[in-house]
């Protein structure tokens, strides 16, 4: 009985493991939009201090 059961734990261990890369590259993604929307913040703020230039 331990067989099946001990495959049964171990492939859930498999399924989760995708499920885990899943959730990191979501947190990838997340990241790089906090970088991106950065950048505009950064750009915007450029874009005013050259109109206050002109």
């Amino acid at each position: 009985m331990s067989g099946p059961i001990a495959d049964m734990s171990g492939l859930q261990r498999d399924m989760s493991g995708p499920t885990t890369d899943r959730s990191s590259l979501q947190r990838d993604m997340s990241g790089s939009i906090a970088v991106w929307s950065g950048l505009r913040r950064d750009m915007s703020g450029a874009t005013t201090v050259t109109s206050g230039l002109r």
